[in-house]
């Protein structure tokens, strides 16, 4: 009998749509897999904010079964659309609202478990409204994103610090339009996401690495 599948469900704006949930899976299953087959399910949507992920919520993630849900938001929050005269499409405040009620949405009625993206650096020289310059918009909600993860005991990952560690610069990770992830960028991104399943099944399971690949001596 196959085991079944570890389902986790990603929730998001266009970075999410852009693909790299799928190559998570890819990832995990030729390369990581111990046993347990993964299913990224990607429900991201291009221009969303959370005050939209909310309206949608109930369809796009409650009607799916997943037993973790990946959240990143942010970025679509700090746009000016002119649809709500001088706010953003969500304050920070409204962000922080919306993230936690989605989390313990998730946490309370599907039973699973939820980790929190941060967004990646920008590269924009558009200056919004409120007098920000968007890259460092782009941080407010980060730290908000933090924040919620520290008080909703869910794992927080800043993406504009992981990128960096990994010994990618900004510049070949977006595309051309300074926001939206290049292919090297998804990779990553996909790459990353699929350690952190990997290692979260590891604890599930029990699972104990093997030794390292050392070079021997062999023979005499």
């Amino acid at each position: 009998m196959k085991p079944k599948p570890f389902v986790v469900l990603v929730w998001g704006d266009s970075i999410a749509a852009s693909g790299w949930p799928a190559l998570a899976e890819r990832y995990f299953n030729v390369v990581l897999n111990t046993g347990r087959p993964v299913r990224v399910i990607n429900k991201g949507v291009p221009g969303l904010c959370t005050t939209g992920a909310r309206q949608l919520f109930e369809k796009s993630v409650m009607s799916e079964k997943a037993d973790l849900v990946i959240m990143q938001f942010g970025l679509n929050d700090a746009r000016h659309a002119g649809v709500r005269g001088p706010l953003p499409l969500a304050t920070p405040e409204e962000f922080v609202r919306n993230l936690v009620a989605m989390i313990r949405a998730v946490r309370a009625r599907m039973k699973a478990r939820v980790m929190l993206f941060g967004n990646h650096a920008t590269r924009s020289f558009l200056k919004l409204p409120t007098g920000l310059p968007y890259d460092k918009a782009r941080a407010c909600y980060n730290a908000a994103s933090r924040r919620v993860g520290l008080r909703e005991r869910v794992p927080y990952h800043d993406m504009s610090k992981v990128l960096p560690a990994l010994g990618l610069e900004m510049r070949e990770v977006v595309n051309d339009d300074g926001v939206h992830l290049s292919p090297l960028g998804q990779r990553a991104y996909a790459q990353f996401a699929a350690n952190l399943i990997r290692k979260m099944l590891d604890q599930t399971n029990g699972f104990v690495p093997g030794e390292s690949c050392t070079a021997g001596r062999m023979g005499r």
